[in-house]
């Protein structure tokens, strides 16, 4: 039960919607199969936190959102800071985090599961340069991209 879109191109390939598979099935290992992403099972999840552990044994859905991007598989703890932050007004609430890159190849978006330690992620195709997370005040993520 796992969303086949995760790359989404948009606008003569200038624009990239990145989009995270939305469940996945976990017993605290992933038991969903998910081609062509890379699997953490230890990784910079701000969703890892010790309370939210759930160490049974029973198969649960759970949902994704996209938290950022590294340098390299997230294990490798090489997570990108965003290098801007620009605030929504009022009425919209939340932000945009900026990532400006260097370089695409190499470049990890990261997708983290509530109460699971489990993270999915996927390499960005070359020639992007700049990166892009926009959130609103009351979930996480809302739209993610990144532009050539």
């Amino acid at each position: 039960m796992i969303s086949i879109l995760s790359l989404l191109l948009v606008s003569a390939s200038t624009k990239l919607v990145l989009t995270c598979p939305e469940q996945i099935e976990t017993q605290q290992e992933i038991v969903s199969k998910v081609d062509g992403w890379h699997i953490s099972k230890e990784s910079p999840n701000r969703y890892d936190r010790e309370e939210l552990h759930d160490q049974s044994t029973s198969t649960k859905n759970k949902g994704g959102r996209l938290i950022g991007f590294s340098s390299g598989p997230p294990e490798k703890m090489e997570v990108l800071v965003p290098d801007g932050y620009k605030k929504l007004k009022a009425k919209h609430r939340g932000g945009i985090s900026t990532w400006t890159l260097t370089k695409s190849a190499g470049v990890y978006f990261m997708c983290g599961y509530q109460d699971t330690t489990i993270m999915l992620s996927r390499e960005l195709p070359e020639g992007y340069g700049k990166c892009f997370i926009q959130y609103d005040g009351t979930s996480y993520t809302q739209t993610a991209w990144c532009e050539k």
